[in-house]
């Protein structure tokens, strides 16, 4: 995920979006915890969709991104968070960045260490900055079906 400088200047142009709390996914959210194996990918899928459509992002680019960044995984067969490859500050389903964005997402709410956490601030960063902040993984994930 490549860092955004755009987060602080917009601030104050802000518009509102769903919050952290999510209530009607947070069942989905208590199975997929540490240690979920593939099975889990169609409730990650379930959850990705229902927080897009509630924050009014397209699910399925958001599903396409998931995919290429992180393989729908939020933690690893370890049980431990996944990190990017080429940069381990990269975590979870998304691959939020925690050196840009772990203060900015614990300030809104979202902990980007848990599965609905990231995708939730994926979503905020979706409403905020478009897709940039996924550039690095465009090829894969733009224009699929």
């Amino acid at each position: 995920m490549i860092p955004s400088n755009t987060d602080s200047h917009n601030q104050a142009k802000e518009q509102p979006v769903p919050g952290p709390v999510v209530t009607h996914v947070s069942n989905l959210s208590n199975q997929l915890t540490k240690g979920d194996d593939l099975k889990s990918d169609f409730a990650l899928v379930d959850m990705i969709t229902d927080i897009s459509n509630e924050a009014g992002v397209d699910p399925q680019m958001a599903i396409n991104i998931a995919k290429c960044e992180s393989g729908l995984r939020q933690f690893n067969n370890d049980g431990e968070v996944v990190r990017g490859k080429v940069n381990p500050a990269d975590v979870g389903v998304f691959q939020i960045n925690e050196t840009f964005h772990l203060k900015s997402s614990r300030n809104r709410g979202y902990d980007i260490h848990t599965t609905e956490g990231n995708i939730g601030y994926a979503m905020y960063l979706i409403k905020r900055q478009g897709t940039v902040p996924w550039n690095y993984s465009k090829n894969c994930w733009v224009n699929k079906a």
